[in-house]
């Protein structure tokens, strides 16, 4: 391992994977000192990167350590917390991998608000690795929304909304073309607001509750 002194700054490096997992393509980590090297994250083969609360890597980043390419360095008196260099370290990290071997496939998870048969608002967190898609998790939701309600048109279950989840990541971006994109909660779907339609079939006392 190459012994760099410690500087004024923190530095943040990409180090190739040499894990047993090929998907993992390099990990991100914080380097204090040779003694002091803290791994953040991730960057798979569909070029995401994921910030974790628990990184892999471990003591296989010293494997390719001399391979490592410094990305981007955070200064060590700031006030700031890790995570709002997140954004830096991304935009940094996307320049070295610029494009995923693969085309981007991290399952979007969502939170589901809807309405059950007896009128009660519900709500469910689905996790579904296949959805990797905002059309698919619609597809999907819809699809359950219409099996519990049995083919009944006077069926009180209905879809509320749909709100994607990152999932347990500190922080997840895409990595296209040499930019990073910040993958964040979405509000996909909300039918909870009265269109015009739906006003002209109130009366005025209703309307104005």
């Amino acid at each position: 391992m190459t012994n760099v002194e410690k500087s004024n700054d923190y530095k943040v490096y990409l180090v190739p994977s040499h894990h047993p997992n090929k998907m993992y393509t390099h990990f991100v980590v914080l380097y204090d000192d040779s003694n002091h090297i803290r791994p953040l994250g991730d960057v798979k083969n569909d070029g995401s990167l994921a910030f974790l609360l628990q990184p892999h890597g471990g003591d296989e980043i010293f494997t390719e350590w001399d391979n490592c390419v410094e990305v981007c360095s955070i200064p060590r008196d700031t006030q700031l917390e890790l995570a709002d260099f997140y954004d830096t370290i991304a935009e940094n990290v996307a320049k070295t991998i610029v494009n995923g071997k693969k085309p981007y496939s991290q399952p979007i998870y969502f939170t589901m608000e809807y309405m059950n048969s007896k009128g009660q608002v519900r709500d469910d967190w689905i996790t579904v690795n296949r959805l990797t898609s905002e059309e698919a998790v619609v597809e999907y939701a819809n699809n359950m929304i219409e099996k519990w309600r049995g083919g009944k048109e006077n069926s009180k279950i209905q879809l509320l909304t749909i709100e994607t989840d990152t999932g347990n990541d500190m922080g997840l971006y895409k990595i296209e073309n040499g930019l990073a994109y910040k993958m964040e909660s979405k509000l996909l779907v909300d039918n909870t607001s009265l269109s015009a339609d739906d006003l002209s079939d109130l009366t005025l006392d209703e309307q104005s509750k």
